[in-house]
């Protein structure tokens, strides 16, 4: 019930450099309804991410002068397992 996730699903990239990952979405949304399904994991704290800019993940999982953001936040120090997808 204290299991907290991030499921980041990049299939389009800002940069042309790097092609379009084809199965991305559908690989990020078969792990989040596996993680609730087969685990367990609480929906609410499942931060799924679709496409994830850097701003995204400095929200998620903060910066090196400030790490209290999302994940930060959910997290029960001592208590919580965390699962990180990309």
């Amino acid at each position: 019930e204290n299991a907290v996730a991030v499921v980041i699903g990049n299939k389009n990239y800002i940069s042309a450099d790097i092609p379009e990952v084809d199965y991305a979405w559908n690989d990020a949304e078969t792990v989040k309804q596996y993680l609730v399904e087969a685990y367990g994991f609480y929906e609410g704290n499942i931060l799924f991410l679709p496409d994830a800019t850097l701003t995204d993940l400095n929200r998620t999982f903060g910066t090196k002068g400030n790490p209290k953001a999302r994940l930060f936040n959910l997290i029960k120090p001592g208590v919580s397992d965390v699962f990180v997808y990309y």
